[in-house]
C-alpha cells in the first residue's frame, strides 16, 4: 500500500519550478488574449475536466499473452484503489476509478 506524499512535500517539490510556471501561463493568457479568447473559460473547463483512471492500469504490465509482474504492484481492487488515490492526489485529475471486470470483482463492496 503506497503512502500519499503530504501536500508540502508536493509544494516544496514544485516550488522550484513556479516561476516559470508563473512566466509560461501569463505569456499563454496574453497570447489567448490577443486571439480573443477568453483564459477565465478555459480555466474553468480545465477546472470541470476529470479522467476516470482505469484499474487494468495500475497493476501488472502485459499483454494478452503474458504479464510482467513487478514488486510491490497492487492486487486486488482495493490495493488498486488505494494507488488510484495516489494518482488523483499528485495530478489532481483522476477522482474516478473504472473497475475492469470480471478481474476487479469482489465479494464484498465495503
Amino acid at each position: 500500500m503506497p503512502a500519499l506524499p503530504p501536500q508540502d512535500f508536493i509544494a516544496d517539490q514544485n516550488k522550484p519550478l513556479n516561476a516559470a510556471l508563473d512566466a509560461e501561463y501569463e505569456a499563454l493568457g496574453a497570447s489567448m488574449e490577443r486571439k480573443g479568447r477568453s483564459m477565465e473559460a478555459a480555466r474553468n473547463a480545465l477546472a470541470a475536466f476529470s479522467v476516470a483512471v482505469p484499474s487494468w492500469g495500475l497493476g501488472r504490465g502485459g499483454t494478452r499473452f503474458a504479464k510482467f509482474p513487478i514488486p510491490g504492484e497492487p492486487t486486488t481492487i482495493h490495493e488498486k484503489l488505494e494507488d488510484a488515490g495516489l494518482v488523483h492526489q499528485l495530478g489532481a485529475m483522476t477522482p474516478r476509478v473504472s473497475p475492469h471486470f470480471p478481474w476487479d470483482r469482489v465479494e464484498d463492496y465495503h
